[in-house]
């Protein structure tokens, strides 16, 4: 996959990145030190920037039960991958969100997707 990266230790060093750089898409595991995934999430959507609020939030988790999945998406979550995954599995859940490759841009800036 063709995209900038950028990790984060845990949830709160990804809301920090939020703050100082546009992201098209972050990709969050449902458990991380200090902040899950789902508190990460909440603090994403209630964002007063709509940069950031309105990006997009894929999770990721080996526990892959559909309550899971479910909670996922009600929390916030855009989509749910479960782990481990494969590039194909990016690849089809980048399809849905953002079309085919030659579409992968950020929809303001048109630069290629940043993953965090």
């Amino acid at each position: 996959i063709n995209a900038e990266y950028m990790g984060a230790v845990d949830g709160i060093d990804c809301l920090q990145k939020c703050e100082i750089q546009e992201f098209g898409l972050i990709l969050l595991d449902l458990n991380m030190p200090r902040l899950s995934g789902m508190e990460t999430v909440k603090s994403i959507r209630e964002n007063p920037s709509e940069t950031i609020s309105k990006v997009k939030v894929i999770c990721s988790s080996a526990n892959s039960s559909s309550e899971h999945r479910e909670n996922a998406i009600r929390g916030g979550m855009d989509d749910f991958m479960s782990k481990p995954f494969r590039i194909s599995d990016m690849q089809k859940i980048l399809s849905i969100h953002y079309g085919q490759p030659s579409e992968w841009t950020t929809p303001t800036t048109h630069s290629p997707i940043t993953f965090v």
